[in-house]
């Protein structure tokens, strides 16, 4: 019987201080890390290995991106999210049918994302095992909300909304 084939998939935050340990997977990338890290001139310990075909780099299809977005809006996350962020969770949930996958990043409301999309995390965080629904309030009114506008505004009062967890989540 075959093994599976295994996948680093690695967030921006993940490659700032060079290519992590990668334990035996394959390590993935999207566009946008690579962009961002570009424009942080921290691309150059990369590159070479992108070139080389050491690290795939892997852009995910509209289908998947949606079920990101709609994932981090179930537990409150998509206001939280870059692009980016989505990109690489759409990535990783893509090769999910393809192999064994991992997301490395210390981005929280990405894990939580994660969690929820039944992606395994590594990070700074390992030892979170509940996703976390968020809840929005107004620290001047009192209002609460479980879809903020998204400007964060109280349409109530005009304060700034704070977020905190809403409950417990499912257990993982």
């Amino acid at each position: 019987m075959a093994t599976r084939p295994r996948f680093l998939v690695l967030d921006t935050s993940a490659l700032e201080g060079g290519v992590p340990e990668l334990h035996g997977a394959r390590p993935v990338v999207t566009p946008g890390v690579l962009r961002e890290l570009e424009r942080r001139g921290r691309l150059a310990s990369l590159e070479p290995l992108v070139e080389e075909g050491m690290v795939e780099v892997l852009e995910p299809g509209n289908d998947v991106l949606k079920e990101v977005l709609a994932a981090a809006a179930s537990v409150g996350d998509e206001l939280r999210l870059s692009p980016v962020d989505v990109e690489v969770l759409a990535a990783a949930l893509g090769l999910s049918s393809r192999g064994d996958v991992q997301l490395l990043t210390d981005d929280i409301s990405m894990q939580n994302v994660a969690m929820r999309l039944g992606i395994r995390v590594t990070g700074p965080i390992v030892g979170r095992r509940r996703e976390v629904h968020w809840m929005y309030y107004c620290p001047g009114c009192g209002a609460s909300f479980d879809s903020p506008p998204a400007d964060l505004i109280c349409p109530v009062c005009g304060t700034a909304l704070r977020r905190k967890p809403r409950g417990r989540g499912s257990k993982r």
